[in-house]
């Protein structure tokens, strides 16, 4: 069984490869391409099932977390928030400590928001945990680089056959 956690963490490797400027085997590039392929509708399903969340108190909590992000975010020259790729704002790391407070002290405000943030928590574990039904493109150990990093190797070894 492949959790969508690990379908994930492969995509996220594989995509990291991908943009590399590093060099790998024709037949290894190719397995990859492959399950990025089929990794890539893992990763949608999963976000379009967080993304359809509506339990309107979690979200009255992130309206107020996003407030705290943005006094909290580290800023570019225009001095306005930086960005990560998925949207979120980079928090500024000589504040983080001060900003985990903040949304500690938020949640610890109302019950309502603990409860939610809570469900939200299980229902991510839950759906991280379950079986992504997905049949990877098998990898001949041979066709993999010689040099590879651990982690990387680590996220990507359920595609060995």
């Amino acid at each position: 069984m492949i959790t969508n956690e690990t379908a994930i963490k492969a995509l996220q490797v594989i995509n990291a490869m991908l943009s590399s400027n590093d060099k790998y085997p024709t037949k290894f590039v190719y397995a990859i391409i492959k399950n990025k392929q089929l990794l890539e509708p893992v990763l949608k399903a999963y976000n379009d099932t967080i993304e359809k969340d509506n339990d309107s108190d979690f979200l009255k909590l992130k309206t107020e977390w996003d407030k705290i992000s943005k006094e909290y975010a580290l800023l570019d020259h225009n001095k306005k928030p930086t960005m990560k790729n998925d949207g979120s704002m980079v928090i500024d790391p000589d504040r983080s400590n001060d900003f985990n407070i903040a949304c500690m002290e938020i949640v610890a405000k109302k019950p309502v928001w603990q409860e939610a943030l809570t469900r939200r928590t299980k229902m991510i574990t839950d759906l991280q945990q379950s079986d992504s039904k997905l049949d990877p493109f098998s990898i001949s150990i041979d066709s993999f680089p010689e040099e590879m990093n651990g982690s990387f190797m680590e996220c990507l070894a359920f595609l060995v056959e």
